[in-house]
Formats: C-alpha cells, sequence, structure tokens
C-alpha cells in the first residue's frame, strides 16, 4: 500500500444511517464523503464531495482503507437506459463476483 493510502486520516461518523434502505457506515475523509454497505452479500461503497468530483486518488483510497483487499470492487457503466445519477458528484464501487 502507498504512504499516501495508508496515511490518509479516515473518520467514522458516528452511528450507522440508511443507504437505499440498507444499513451503511459512513466516513469522512476531507471533502469526500463514503458510505459503505452490504448489499445482496456483495460489498457496496458510494464516494462523493459536495461540489467535485471525487479524484481518483480518494476513490483508490477509500477502497482499499474501507473494503476487505481479498474484495475486487468495480465501477460499473451500464445500458444508458439503465442509468441513474442522483447526485452529481457520487461514484460507486460493487463488488464483482469473478473477474
Amino acid at each position: 500500500m502507498s504512504n499516501r493510502i495508508a496515511n490518509t486520516p479516515i473518520i467514522e461518523i458516528a452511528g450507522s444511517f440508511m443507504l437505499n434502505f440498507l444499513a451503511a457506515k459512513w466516513y469522512a475523509m476531507g471533502e469526500a464523503r463514503i458510505a459503505v454497505a452490504i448489499e445482496d452479500n456483495r460489498w457496496h461503497m458510494s464516494i462523493s464531495c459536495k461540489d467535485r468530483d471525487p479524484t481518483w486518488d480518494e476513490i483508490a483510497t477509500a477502497r482499499y482503507r474501507l473494503i476487505p483487499d481479498k474484495i475486487t470492487m468495480a465501477m460499473f457503466l451500464p445500458p444508458m437506459h439503465e442509468y441513474v445519477n442522483l447526485h452529481d458528484h457520487v461514484f460507486h464501487l460493487h463488488e464483482t463476483m469473478d473477474v
């Protein structure tokens, strides 16, 4: 793990909150807010910033610090007719079953 990922402070926000009717743990990492949940027996991570897209380093740092390393995560771009974007600056990572 790079020093940048290892040394970035991530603070758990007290309590768990609902994310799409799922219990999620919420974290703050600088300007980024992160939700982590298990959905249909798979990991799901959402990361967002209020006024900008999260950087790749922020996404990678959150993933490697909050999701077990043995899990493979991916950002999917579904067919356009299935695409939903409720927040301009949020990205979702989902656990893949097989790579």
